[in-house]
């Protein structure tokens, strides 16, 4: 008999990617239409997924609305999101975006608040344009010619269906009816990755070669030619440095500036004062570049006028790598970093607050739910507002504070809660073991006292019946001893044994069984078995034995239903597969899910009231859920962000105490939650 199906959410049609080109509305019932469509949900709602933060990201481009104050646009590594009063607070408006990972340009239709355009690039792939005409609410594709990899955008600001794209090694191409037809210029075979428009004069376009040597390209009609203007440039041969362009022709015309970051971190700032034909250094330089009327900033600099005189200017916390001049205003300035998030400036770049709330592109590496307490988190994040830090939240991610030192941080691969002991918590890392005996708020450091033990904490599992028994996965190349990649703590990692029985390069899973302390399961790596091998202990590690005969493929992770220690769920390449013997027969138990390549389950976890109860994420296909213990599986899709890079998603988590309750983490989309009906 066929297993009947879990009522599950269906997306609604308003979901869906609306056919292109559509009707455009007024501009004003448009507008908040678009507001309404992409909203998001009730933090307390069922079968969906909300963010949780924490709040932050990478942010590769801002854009802003002249014709609607407050309107803007940034576009990160986990899709593009959406402010209308700001920068005050930002909502995910990526609906329809059919890609799993990239770097997004936006680039929003001068005098239409609600027409924006998104410039996707992909890592091994043709890059993408894509259109919403509904302030990101929904997007859909715009065709390009076959093989064009799109790199930069520009828009004419008189007349906004002009649109010029730059492309990898096929010059730039135009479209005069909003990108639904495109005309190659006479340029080809460069390879453009900067447009400008000069906006008091709109025929003239500037464009950045990559080639080697790079150069400036300036037409004057449109596209229709093309000269060289970079004259006195030292641009050279930098193909993989960035350039940033500006013009403030507003209050200075003809002058254009350039600044250049070079691959060692050097940043220059160029300036001409005649459209291209010569150029000069511009004071100190820096990087990014943004354009105000009457202001230039550029780094840690700012000029007012034209820059003959720079004065030093302050910097937002992290690593800045685009400003954004909100229009008209010469005060205020938006800062988009590669690890802080967003920020904002009233005063000319003086001070700067943190913008990013409802940001939610942040990589969240490591996670735990105390055990006691569902509403206390643990996250280690990366690219957050408050810094790469390890993170605590204690009303169930509503708000975070930044705890632990900063090298606590780097490469945090594993966090821990004594089940006994709630305040004790373990964070793992490859600056090795530390503890905290107070909710986080102060650390030690536990220093291996082996001398084989490597620093790197690859796994670690707790006992759930003796407080201060803790295992330990490492590396062992440092030492070139095999015998000693997993090590046992009996008085909370004071001083360790090495657990012998386990060979290898390196442990990738390391669990206790919390219905059987004594039984643990492990996955071990070396260059003979790259694959992984699956083994077991059942008398606390002291001897180990290969379970893995009858599985196929790579191993990633593993589950153990608390209840039963011999029910195992292990996932793989080729996907999921159960025991209920302790590892003596394995069956395959992933009907429904989309196994292939790439798409393979890479994180389980089993709902601790529910164990027939198991979800698995993966790598492009988002979380799936079984009903059943494995024979069929559908997915949880309402409002998880499908954006799912290689070797990233990997955390999975159910809530201790309440069924049905779920957290994970999509690629670079901070955390999110799903709560079941």
């Amino acid at each position: 008999m066929r297993d009947a199906a879990p009522q599950l959410p269906q997306p609604s049609p308003a979901a869906r990617m609306p056919r292109f080109p559509r009707p455009l509305l007024p501009a004003a019932a448009a507008f908040l239409l678009a507001l309404g469509a992409a909203s998001p949900p009730a933090r307390a709602g069922s079968n969906f997924w909300t963010s949780l933060g924490p709040d932050g990201g990478n942010v590769v481009s801002l854009a802003a609305s002249p014709a609607r104050p407050g309107l803007l646009y940034a576009g990160c590594y986990a899709g593009v999101f959406r402010s209308a009063d700001g920068g005050a607070t930002w909502v995910r408006a990526s609906r329809g975006l059919a890609i799993t990972y990239g770097s997004y340009t936006v680039a929003v239709d001068p005098k239409t608040p609600t027409t924006a355009y998104a410039l996707v690039t992909e890592p091994y792939s043709t890059d993408s344009l894509w259109k919403s005409v509904d302030a990101g609410g929904t997007w859909a594709p715009l065709p390009t010619p076959a093989g064009a990899y799109v790199q930069a955008i520009a828009i004419d600001p008189r007349s906004p269906a002009t649109l010029y794209v730059g492309t990898a090694y096929q010059g730039a191409i135009k479209s005069t009816d909003g990108g639904l037809t495109w005309t190659s210029l006479p340029i080809d075979g460069v390879d453009f990755d900067v447009l400008a428009i000069d906006p008091a004069q709109p025929a003239t376009i500037y464009a950045v070669a990559r080639d080697e040597p790079r150069r400036i390209e300036r037409s004057t009609n449109g596209g229709a030619t093309w000269t060289d203007e970079d004259a006195a440039l030292p641009l050279g041969n930098t193909y993989n440095a960035s350039v940033q362009m500006a013009l403030d022709t507003s209050t200075r015309p003809s002058t254009v500036y350039v600044s250049l970051l070079s691959e060692d971190g050097v940043a220059s700032t160029f300036r001409s004062r005649n459209q291209g034909a010569t150029w000069h250094a511009a004071g100190p330089g820096g990087f990014p570049l943004a354009a105000a009327p009457g202001v230039i900033y550029a780094g840690r600099s700012k000029s007012t006028d034209g820059g003959a005189t720079w004065r030093r200017i302050a910097l937002p916390p992290g690593t800045p790598q685009v400003f954004l001049a909100a229009p008209r205003s010469a005060t205020q300035l938006y800062a988009g970093t590669a690890d802080r998030g967003i920020w904002r400036s009233a005063d000319g770049a003086a001070s700067w607050r943190a913008a990013s709330a409802g940001l939610a592109a942040t990589y969240v590496g490591a996670f735990v739910i105390d055990p006691t307490d569902p509403s206390v988190f643990y996250a280690g994040a990366g690219g957050a507002a408050l810094g790469r830090r390890l993170l605590k939240s204690a009303n169930g991610g509503l708000t975070w504070d930044a705890i632990g030192p900063d090298w606590l941080a780097d490469y945090l691969f594993i966090l821990a809660v004594d089940p006994l002991a709630p305040a004790t918590v373990y964070a793992g890392s490859s600056a090795g073991l530390a503890r905290s005996e107070d909710g986080g708020a102060t650390w030690t450091s536990l220093a291996p006292s082996i001398p084989a033990i490597c620093g790197d904490v690859l796994s670690l599992a707790l006992d759930p019946a003796h407080s201060g028994t803790l295992y330990r996965g490492s590396l062992s190349f440092c030492t070139r001893d095999t015998t000693c990649v997993a090590t046992k703590s009996t008085d909370s990692g004071q001083s360790w044994s090495c657990l012998r029985g386990l060979v290898g390069e390196y442990v990738t899973v390391l669990l206790v069984a919390p219905s059987s302390p004594a039984t643990l399961y492990a996955v071990i790596r070396n260059n003979e078995a790259p694959y992984g091998i699956v083994s077991k202990s059942t008398d606390g590690g002291d001897t180990w034995t290969e379970i893995d005969s009858g599985l196929a493929g790579a191993v990633f992770t593993m589950a153990v239903d608390p209840t039963d220690a011999n029910r195992v769920f292990v996932s793989t390449q080729s996907g999921v597969f159960r025991t209920t013997d302790g590892g003596g027969t394995w069956v395959e138990a992933d009907r429904k899910l989309p196994i292939g390549t790439p798409g393979f389950p890479s994180a389980l976890a089993v709902d601790p009231t529910h164990p027939a109860v198991v979800y698995a994420g993966g790598v492009d296909f988002g979380v799936y859920r079984t009903l059943n213990g494995g024979r069929t599986w559908y997915p949880m899709v309402g409002g998880f962000p499908s954006l799912f890079p290689p070797d990233v998603f990997g955390l999975l988590a159910t809530d201790p105490r309440q069924p049905g309750k779920l957290y994970a983490n999509p690629a670079w989309a901070g955390l999110n939650t799903y709560t079941t009906e």
